[in-house]
C-alpha cells in the first residue's frame, strides 16, 4: 500500500528555527523515514510566499531583506526566514534539491506541492507568512467588488488571466527546477478560486488550467524521458467540488491527472468521505485517496484536539476496505508547533514515538486486523460557499442512527460503543444496536477528551466487513455530542 506524506511550507524552517542546520541535517530529516511505510514524500513549496526559490513568488529570503511591505515597517530577520536565508544564501543549500535526491536514494518517491490559492493570514496588515504581493494584487481578488471581510476574500479569481498565468509560470519554474516522480495541485488551500455565484463558469475554466498544467508537465517529461504524474488535492465531497467549480470527474476521464485525494479542510477529520461515489466517477487508472488530517471534534460547539493512534489507523483501515487505493498524511510532522499546543493531550498522535509508529506501520494493511482503531462521528468541513457545513452532532433525539466506517473484521471482535450525552441519565434508559444487534451496557467512567459530557460506553462482539450501523434509542429525550466506536487491537 502506497503511503504519502505532505510536508508543508513552513514546518522545517519554524521546527528548526534556532538550530544551524547542515547539508547532513537536511539529509537526516529525509532518512528518518528510510524502512518505514511512507511510500511518497510530497513536498509543499509554497503559500503566497515560495519556500523555494522562485522569480515569481515573494521568498522568505525576499522576507528576511525586507525592510518595508505596503507602507509599514518590517523586520523578519530573527524569524525562521533568517534559516533560509542561512540556507539558500549563506550556505547555498537548496533544502528541496537535497531532500528530493535523498527520497531517490531510499526509494521514496518526490513530489512537489502547490498551493493554488493560498490565503494564511491575508487578513492581516503585514506577517511573515503573507506575501507583500497579496495587497498589491487587490484587483484580482474574489472580492474585488466589495470589502474583503473574511479569512478567504484575498483569495485569487482564476476567471482572471493574471492568476493563472502567474500560476502556470510558478509551476514551470519549480517543475524545472527540480526532478520529480509527480506534482499535486493542492487545491485545499484554497477551492475558493471564483466570486460567489461564478463558481459554474469556472468548471471550464479550471478544465483548461488543468489540461495546461498536464501539457507542462508532459513537455518537461519528455526532455526527462519519463511521464511526471498529476495529482490534485481537494474538497472531499463531489458536489461540494461541483459547486465550487472543480468537475473532477470530467478532469479525470479526460485522463488529466493520475490521482485524486479528498480531503477535509482543517476543523477535523473526516471518517465518512463518500469514497463509494468517487470511485463510480472516475476511472479505473485514476487513483483515489484520503487525505487523513490532525484535528478530531464531533461538531463545531467542541474544542478540536489532535486526534490519536487509533483514530488514525482506523481511517487508514476503513479507507483501504472502501476503495482508496493509497493513504495520505497531511500534518503529520515529526514536531509540534507551539501554536498547537492547546490541542494536545495526552496521547496525542503528534506525539514523536506515536507519529514514528504510524510512519512505521500504516501502510501494513494486511496487519490491520490487529489494530486499535477508534472512529468518530464527525462531520464535513468542506464545502462550497452557498452550502452549510452540516454537523450532525449535537442532536436532542429520542431515536437517531449513524455511521461508522471501521474497516474490515475477519474475526469476531469486542467493540466498544462510546455515547457522550449533555446531561447524566439512567443508562438503563439507552438502548444501543450495532448491526441489528444490541449491545451491552458496560460502564459510564471513561474520558474522551475531545468530547465534552458524560461517557456511556457499550459493548458488543461481531465481526463486519467496512462498516458498523449505530443506533441509539432512548426512553426519554436525549442530547447527544459525541459517538465513536472502538476496537481494541487483537493480540
Amino acid at each position: 500500500m502506497r503511503v504519502f506524506n505532505n510536508e508543508d511550507w513552513t514546518h522545517y524552517l519554524w521546527s528548526r528555527e534556532n538550530q544551524k542546520i547542515s547539508d547532513k541535517d537536511l539529509k537526516n530529516f529525509i532518512y528518518q523515514y528510510k524502512d518505514t511505510t511512507v511510500t511518497d514524500f510530497v513536498f509543499n513549496v509554497n503559500g503566497t510566499v515560495s519556500s523555494s526559490p522562485s522569480k515569481i513568488l515573494e521568498t522568505w529570503v525576499d522576507k528576511y531583506n525586507a525592510r518595508e511591505e505596503n507602507g509599514v515597517s518590517v523586520d523578519y530577520t530573527k524569524t525562521y526566514a533568517s534559516l533560509a536565508y542561512d540556507l539558500f544564501v549563506r550556505q547555498g543549500l537548496n533544502m528541496y534539491t537535497i531532500w528530493i535526491e535523498t527520497c531517490k536514494e531510499i526509494g521514496i518517491n518526490p513530489w512537489l506541492s502547490i498551493r493554488m490559492n493560498d490565503v494564511h493570514f491575508n487578513i492581516s496588515e503585514t506577517e511573515l507568512r503573507k506575501s507583500v504581493q497579496v495587497e498589491k494584487y487587490a484587483e484580482h481578488w474574489i472580492s474585488a467588488h466589495r470589502k474583503a471581510k473574511g479569512w478567504f476574500c484575498k483569495a485569487l479569481d482564476y476567471s482572471k488571466q493574471f492568476t493563472r498565468e502567474r500560476m502556470l509560470a510558478y509551476i514551470t519554474e519549480q517543475v524545472k527546477q527540480y526532478d520529480v516522480f509527480g506534482v499535486e495541485l493542492d487545491f485545499t488551500r484554497e477551492p475558493f478560486c471564483f466570486p460567489c455565484g461564478k463558481e459554474e463558469d469556472g468548471q471550464k475554466i479550471i478544465f483548461d488550467f488543468v489540461k495546461e498544467v498536464r501539457r507542462i508537465l508532459d513537455e518537461v517529461g519528455s526532455q526527462r524521458g519519463r511521464r511526471i504524474a498529476l495529482s490534485i488535492l481537494g474538497q472531499a465531497n463531489p458536489i461540494s467540488a461541483l459547486k465550487t467549480g472543480f468537475d473532477i470527474a470530467e478532469i479525470a476521464q479526460a485522463g488529466l491527472i493520475d490521482l485524486y485525494v479528498a480531503s477535509p479542510r482543517w476543523e477535523t477529520v473526516n471518517t465518512d468521505i463518500p469514497i463509494e461515489i468517487w470511485k463510480k466517477l472516475l476511472p479505473k487508472k485514476v487513483a483515489f485517496g484520503c487525505s487523513q488530517g490532525l484535528l478530531v471534534r464531533g461538531s463545531r460547539q467542541e474544542e478540536p484536539k489532535i486526534g490519536d493512534v487509533a483514530i488514525d489507523m482506523g481511517q487508514a483501515a476503513a479507507n483501504v476496505s472502501r476503495g482508496c487505493d493509497i493513504i495520505y498524511l497531511f500534518n503529520h510532522f515529526d514536531t509540534l508547533e507551539d501554536g498547537l499546543q492547546a490541542f494536545t493531550h495526552e496521547n496525542h498522535f503528534r506525539r514523536l514515538d506515536n507519529i514514528r509508529y504510524i510512519y512505521k506501520n500504516i501502510g501494513k494493511i494486511n496487519e490491520s486486523e490487529s489494530w486499535e482503531r477508534r472512529i468518530p462521528v464527525t462531520y464535513d468541513d468542506f464545502v462550497a460557499f452557498s452550502e452549510p457545513v452540516a454537523t450532525k452532532l449535537p442532536i436532542t433525539c429520542t431515536l437517531e442512527a449513524f455511521r461508522l466506517p471501521c474497516g474490515r473484521m475477519e474475526t469476531e471482535r469486542e467493540i466498544y460503543i462510546h455515547v457522550v450525552l449533555k446531561e447524566e441519565t439512567n443508562p438503563e434508559n439507552i438502548r444501543v444496536y450495532v448491526n441489528t444487534k444490541k449491545a451491552e451496557y458496560q460502564s459510564d467512567n471513561e474520558k474522551i477528551v475531545w468530547a465534552n459530557g458524560k461517557v456511556y460506553t457499550f459493548a458488543i462482539s461481531l465481526k463486519t466487513d467496512k462498516i458498523l450501523g449505530v443506533e441509539i434509542e432512548s426512553d426519554l429525550p436525549i442530547t447527544i455530542s459525541y459517538v465513536d466506536a472502538l476496537i481494541p487491537a487483537s493480540k
